[in-house]
C-alpha cells in the first residue's frame, strides 16, 4: 500500500515538513500581477562555519505562510549544493558504505584505476585524485563513485540518512605519529569538521521543510563535481584522458541529474539519456553521454522569465 506523509512522521513532531498550522506542505502559483519574491542561495559546505542560511529561510516561510504577497514564491540555488572534493573526514566512511548500500557492493570498485574505496584511509585520497587529473588541494576525501556522490546528496538534505554517531578522531585516524605536527593538525581539523557537521545535522529538519514548501531550481557550480572543473583546456583534456578521472566526472554529473537537474526541466532528458543513466557507470557509453550532454540550461517560468545558464560544460577555450 502507498505510504503517505503522515505514515512517515512528516506531518507532526520534529520531522514535520509543514508550515505553521497548515496541515500539509504547500506552494502557490502567483498571479501575473503579484510580486516575484525570490530566495537566492549560493554554496553550502556541510562542515562550513556559521549557521545554515536555509534555517533563516524556514523562519521566513513560517512567518509568511498565509501571506501570499510576501511569501517567497521560488528558491534559486546557483552554487555548490555538495562538495565533491572537500568532504569532511568524519563523513567519508559513511558515504562509502551508504553508496554501496544504494548501488550494491560493486560500487566500491567501479572507478577504473582506483583501489577499493572501503580500503582507503580517511584523508587518503589526495594523491590519488591528482593521479586522476584533478587539481584540488583539499581532495583528501574526494568522492569517486556514483554511490558516494548519491550518498552525499542524501546526507546533505535529510538527517535520517546519517549514522547515529559520527566517529571521533581517535576512532577514525591512525594512532601512529601522534607527536608530529601533521598528525596534530589532522586531528584538530577533523575535530573542527565534526563540530561543523553536528551543527549541520541540527539544521536539516528546517532545510527539508524549505525544500518541501518552495519550488526550487538549481544549477551546478564547480564543487558539485570537483574544484577547477573545466577551468582550462589543459584541465579538461587531462581529466578526459584519464579513465578514472573521466568516470568520476560522469558519476558526479549523473548524481547531479538525479538530485538537482532532473527537477529543473524534466522535458530536457530524453529516453536515450535516461536509459544510459539507469544502466549505471559501466563502460564508455556512460562517460561519453554525461560528458557530451548539452541541455543543462533551462528557463524558469516566472514573470519575468528567468534564464539559468550552464557555464561549466558549455565552455570554449582560447588556449
Amino acid at each position: 500500500p502507498p505510504r503517505r506523509l503522515g505514515d512517515l512522521g512528516l506531518l507532526a513532531g520534529p520531522r514535520a515538513v509543514t508550515l505553521g498550522d497548515l496541515p500539509l506542505p504547500s506552494f502557490f502559483l502567483p498571479a501575473r500581477s503579484a510580486a516575484l519574491n525570490l530566495l537566492h542561495g549560493s554554496c553550502r559546505l556541510l562542515h562550513g562555519h556559521g549557521e545554515d542560511a536555509l534555517v533563516a529561510a524556514d523562519e521566513l516561510l513560517a512567518e509568511r505562510a498565509r501571506d501570499l504577497d510576501r511569501r517567497p514564491s521560488a528558491l534559486v540555488l546557483t552554487g555548490d549544493q555538495i562538495y565533491g572534493d572537500e568532504v569532511a573526514g568524519p563523513l567519508i566512511g559513511h558515504l562509502t558504505r551508504l553508496g554501496a548500500e544504494l548501488l550494491g557492493p560493486g560500487d566500491t570498485t567501479s572507478v577504473p584505476g582506483v583501489p577499493a574505496l572501503d580500503r582507503l584511509a580517511v584523508y587518503g585520497r589526495q594523491e590519488l585524485s591528482h593521479q586522476l587529473g584533478f587539481t584540488s588541494s583539499k581532495a583528501g576525501n574526494h568522492l569517486f563513485s556514483l554511490g558516494e556522490f548519491a550518498a552525499m546528496y542524501l546526507v546533505a538534505w535529510d538527517e535520517t540518512n546519517w549514522p547515529q554517531r559520527l566517529p571521533d578522531p581517535a576512532e577514525a585516524l591512525p594512532s601512529g605519529g601522534r607527536g608530529s605536527r601533521v598528525g596534530a593538525r589532522q586531528r584538530h581539523g577533523y575535530a573542527a569538521e565534526l563540530a561543523g557537521l553536528e551543527a549541520a545535522r541540527r539544521a536539516l529538519p528546517a532545510v527539508r521543510r524549505v525544500l518541501a514548501n518552495v519550488p526550487t531550481y538549481m544549477i551546478f557550480d564547480d564543487h558539485d563535481v570537483t574544484d577547477d572543473w573545466n577551468l582550462t583546456r589543459e584541465w579538461h583534456d587531462q581529466v578526459w584522458s584519464s579513465r578514472g578521472g573521466r568516470r568520476v566526472v560522469a558519476n558526479a554529473l549523473a548524481a547531479y541529474w538525479a538530485f538537482q537537474g532532473w527537477g529543473n526541466a524534466p522535458e530536457s532528458f530524453d529516453e536515450q539519456f535516461l536509459e544510459v543513466v539507469k544502466a549505471g557507470p559501466a563502460g564508455e557509453r556512460f562517460d561519453q553521454t554525461l560528458w557530451s550532454f548539452d541541455r543543462w540550461s533551462y528557463q524558469v517560468p516566472t514573470a519575468p522569465p528567468m534564464l539559468v545558464l550552464d557555464t561549466r560544460t558549455q565552455r570554449d577555450f582560447d588556449s
